[in-house]
């Protein structure tokens, strides 16, 4: 923490503005602190530019764009950045503290690393698929990754193929946009590395995937008697896929990201992307492996160039009514409305 007195007050000034929820719509300066070094200052540095910068007008946006903005009508896009406040603000300041100490204990997720997981699910979603499944993996419970970070993500990659294998035997491909998946690694006390993996499947699928993940880890399995809480699966029975369970997951997923990551809106204006997300932040732990995140092949980055996909996330909508919507999911859907009255037409 902050050591001068002119620190120290610079510090509590820099906590009433959060509280207050950030600068006021006509106050474009705020007091300076980057010469504090407290964990308020650090957000305050982080998330308001100094001068705050005008929200600029969009240049002509595409269709696509002028087609998602239409879905954040009641948002201002001239609005100031608020902040929430209460327990939110706790998960952040912690986070914050954590990041500050430098201690090298904890790899949160980067922009890059959360821009790929959702542009990945909205594309999947496009393609007619939606999550609906959420299975957690603990390998320090099979006996995986205690020492070697790296052999739980060798595991996941084994366990990825066998849920191929066994998609193809009830007759789905990855090709046919049938089944995917997206991952996240974290390391906690309790569990040490486990991983996070989201399943798209058609809902008929849904109880045998769930009777089928822990069968998944028996051939990786380093202990004889594998533990009921090793392999976690949630999928809820509804009828129809549901987006907003999606989405929530995503963000569970993402709780590890930078707390002082920001994020440009396409009109100019900067805010901290933990309050896109829709769930506390937590310090993810050190994860040792190289990649923290992967998606499977069929809606990895080269699925969506070749497909001409750009997500929400990468055009800087940054409104949490856009990038949660069913948006693509409904232009899948009258995708094929459209080739069924084609069909009939004929």
């Amino acid at each position: 923490m902050a050591n001068s007195p002119g620190s120290v007050e610079r510090e509590h000034q820099a906590r009433l503005l959060l509280e207050r929820g950030g600068p006021l719509p006509n106050e474009r300066r705020r007091q300076k602190f980057y010469d504090a070094d407290g964990i308020y200052s650090a957000i305050v540095n982080a998330a308001y530019p100094d001068p705050y910068p005008e929200a600029t007008p969009d240049p002509t946006p595409t269709p696509r764009k002028a087609s998602l903005l239409g879905l954040s009508d009641d948002i201002d896009p001239d609005s100031v950045i608020q902040y929430p406040s209460g327990d939110d603000w706790k998960s952040i300041i912690t986070c914050v503290d954590v990041s500050l100490a430098g201690n090298g204990n904890h790899r949160h997720l980067s922009i890059k690393e959360v821009s790929r997981l959702y542009t990945a699910i909205a594309y999947a979603n496009r393609r007619g698929m939606v999550f609906n499944a959420h299975i957690t993996i603990s390998w320090g419970m099979l006996g995986i990754g205690k020492r070697d970070h790296t052999e739980a993500a060798n595991a996941l990659k084994v366990f990825c193929k066998g849920l191929l294998t066994w998609a193809r035997y009830y007759g789905l491909s990855p090709g046919r946009h049938e089944i995917a998946y997206v991952y996240v690694h974290e390391v906690s006390s309790d569990f040490e590395i486990h991983t996070h993996v989201l399943v798209s499947v058609p809902q008929k699928l849904r109880e045998k995937l769930i009777s089928w993940a822990p069968k998944g880890v028996r051939g990786i399995s380093k202990v004889r008697d594998i533990p009921v809480k090793a392999v976690h699966v949630v999928s809820p029975g509804r009828s129809k896929p549901h987006i907003e369970e999606q989405w929530r997951w995503f963000s569970y997923l993402c709780k590890g990201i930078d707390p002082l990551a920001i994020v440009t809106r396409h009109n100019g204006q900067r805010l901290l992307a933990s309050f896109l997300l829709h769930h506390k932040l937590n310090a993810p732990g050190e994860v040792w492996c190289r990649k923290m995140v992967g998606v499977s092949s069929n809606i990895a980055e080269s699925a969506q160039k070749e497909f001409g996909f750009v997500s929400a996330w990468q055009l800087r909508l940054f409104y949490v009514q856009i990038l949660y919507s069913d948006y693509e999911y409904q232009e899948w859907r009258d995708e094929q409305a459209a080739i069924v009255l084609r069909d009939l037409n004929l």
